[in-house]
């Protein structure tokens, strides 16, 4: 700026130019559809779980599960749908 700024508007380029930007926050991220996104997946669970029953393709497997933050199935969960009556 020059020295024909008034020296309100100087303060105010200061304390401007001295924050982080603002709309990159450095908390944690978080999606806004969320929670939307976890009704719907209820929503979804709940209409297949009222309409079908489910069988184990190999009866009796083990359900086993990797070490990692999110614990996925080893070899997954075969199941077979039939509709209910």
């Amino acid at each position: 700026m020059d020295h024909t700024t008034p020296p309100v508007l100087l303060l105010l380029h200061a304390t401007f130019a001295s924050l982080p930007l603002a709309a990159l926050p450095s908390g944690p991220r978080l999606c806004l559809g969320q929670r939307l996104a976890e009704l719907e997946g209820v929503f979804v669970l709940t209409g297949l779980l009222g309409r079908f029953s489910f069988r184990q393709v190999v009866p009796g497997s083990p359900v086993t599960y990797n070490l990692s933050p999110t614990m996925p199935m080893k070899e997954g969960l075969m199941v077979l749908p039939a509709r209910r009556t």
